[in-house]
């Protein structure tokens, strides 16, 4: 996916990795049964956000957030977006399971 999102421009790049935010923000929500302040609906066929919900926690959130705001500096500063987008992509598989 990072080859793919390195191929667009970059403030296409950065507001994905703002929805990005926004979606880990909406599985947090759900999973402190905040639900009526969710209002994302993935799109994508098969993917449930109440199962991946429980992988976002306060123990992890502050460092997903922080992986991914770094991201959008660098790309602000005209980094190497393939190698930005695989970085994070590597770090947010290890915040992820870090429950």
């Amino acid at each position: 996916w990072s080859e793919m999102i390195a191929g667009t421009g970059r403030e296409s790049q950065k507001k994905f990795l703002l929805y990005c935010m926004d979606f880990f923000r909406q599985a947090l929500m759900y999973n402190y049964k905040a639900r009526d302040l969710v209002f994302l609906e993935p799109q994508t066929k098969g993917f449930k956000l109440e199962k991946f919900a429980p992988f976002i926690t306060g123990n992890n959130i502050t460092g997903i957030t922080r992986e991914l705001e770094d991201a959008v500096y660098h790309i602000e500063r005209n980094g190497n977006a393939k190698i930005i987008l695989t970085d994070l992509s590597i770090k947010l598989t290890r915040l992820i399971h870090k429950n």
